[in-house]
């Protein structure tokens, strides 16, 4: 009788499967999620089952801080670089919020949070999340590059991109350039709406008493880079996994940017949000006012946080295999 009943169970789930991916693909296209979430539960319940996998090994993207910087500052940092204000507390921050009107980074903002050790451990999403279906930005992210949008499922994409890239322990820009087909990004994407199991693995900050209005979920390769832009939303960036470069320019540079009015890889091209320049291989023949752009650097470890107010111009590298939370108010 025990065995009958496990087989139904086993049988009813696999199922449930094809039901479930059904529900990612529609999440994605972008039927709202929470018109479904009862439905999302029920499915997910007898799913489960089979989208746990078994017996993978620790696969941690880690390394050493100190080395890392030693390794890797003088290639990023530009030679006469402005660093982003820093604060080492996150009441400091959020008690003074107000005073913010340029960018700054709150160091160890996340220690605290269980995604820290959860999503270092590259195996944790395949083992739990194999099964759904996610999309994929393969290739790069840049003007006159192709970049290629797919559906896949978290065990193909991280298997296909992620434990590969894991072993390139820092991305340096040479090998960036060498490597696209090797690139892929899940980007952008409301991860924690499709998946709200993952909920409990970070915390949803406030400001000014404020809840967030968008969660982004960013998962990627080494060499990711999001080009050039600024949202119309005040944005804490928090760094998860791995290590990040930004560089991020002020609006009122926007006259040096040489913003473009139409882009293949912007959404939100017609708000003017996308420039043209290439921030780390610039151009200064084709984009002469770009040189005196004015501009300040950081970099993001795990844990660490980047406040970039709204209408902020900023570019993004990932220098390692990577994964990030980004919250809109």
């Amino acid at each position: 009788m025990y065995r009958l009943i496990t087989c139904n169970r086993i049988y009813s789930a696999i199922n449930f499967l094809p039901a479930l991916q059904l529900l990612d693909k529609i999440s994605i296209f972008g039927f709202p999620t929470e018109k479904m979430q009862k439905l999302f539960s029920y499915v997910e319940s007898f799913a489960s089952s089979v989208c746990y996998f078994h017996g993978f090994e620790q696969r941690d993207v880690s390394f050493i801080v100190g080395d890392f910087r030693n390794e890797v500052f003088d290639e990023i940092f530009s030679p006469h670089m402005s660093r982003v204000e820093e604060v080492r507390s996150q009441k400091a921050f959020f008690q003074t919020f107000e005073s913010f009107n340029n960018p700054v980074v709150i160091r160890d903002f996340a220690q605290s949070w269980d995604g820290l050790h959860k999503w270092n451990n590259l195996n944790y999403f395949i083992k739990n999340f194999g099964n759904r279906i996610v999309p994929i930005e393969r290739g790069v992210m840049l003007e006159g590059q192709g970049m290629k949008e797919s559906l896949m499922t978290i065990k193909d994409f991280f298997e296909e991109f992620m434990i590969p890239s894991s072993i390139q322990r820092i991305w340096p820009l040479s090998l960036f350039q060498d490597k696209h087909e090797k690139i892929a990004y899940l980007a952008q994407h409301e991860l924690l709406n499709q998946i709200p199991s993952l909920l409990s693995d970070v915390e949803a900050p406030s400001i000014g008493g404020s809840s967030p209005k968008h969660i982004n979920v960013w998962i990627g390769t080494g060499g990711t880079r999001t080009p050039l832009h600024f949202d119309s939303y005040d944005n804490l960036l928090v760094q998860i996994v791995g290590v990040k470069y930004i560089r991020l320019y002020h609006q009122r540079e926007s006259k040096r940017l040489y913003v473009l009015q139409r882009s293949k890889i912007a959404l939100h091209s017609k708000q003017g949000n996308m420039s043209q320049i290439n921030c780390e291989k610039p151009d200064f023949l084709k984009h002469p006012l770009s040189k005196d752009a004015k501009f300040t650097e950081t970099i993001l470890y795990p844990g660490d946080c980047l406040y970039i107010p709204a209408n902020h111009w900023h570019y993004v590298r990932s220098l390692t295999t990577s994964a990030s939370v980004n919250y809109w108010f």
